[in-house]
């Protein structure tokens, strides 16, 4: 069975800014989960966003020039929609 990713991507820091572009490890937070998820097999990564500033723009650009294919989505029928009936959710 399929196994695939959520991740949230929209809640904000104490300085307005988003959890997900926070430093870890070298890379952004988000950078990070979405690496560890494909490490894991997951496909689809899908991210649940509600702005795409530009930084965050940069991180799935990263992403996607090595090879990792991550969805940024604005809702949760969006998010639904890209996963298989039955597919297990990371």
């Amino acid at each position: 069975m399929a196994l695939g990713a959520l991740i949230g991507a929209y809640q904000e820091d104490d300085s307005g800014g988003l959890r997900a572009l926070i430093p870890l490890a070298g890379r952004t937070l988000l950078e990070y989960q979405v690496r560890c998820a494909a490490a894991a097999a997951a496909a689809p990564i899908v991210v649940v966003v509600e702005r795409v500033p530009q930084a965050l723009q940069d991180a799935f650009e990263r992403l996607r020039l090595d090879g990792i294919g991550v969805f940024p989505v604005s809702d949760v029928h969006e998010a639904v929609s890209r996963f298989e009936a039955g597919a297990m959710i990371l």
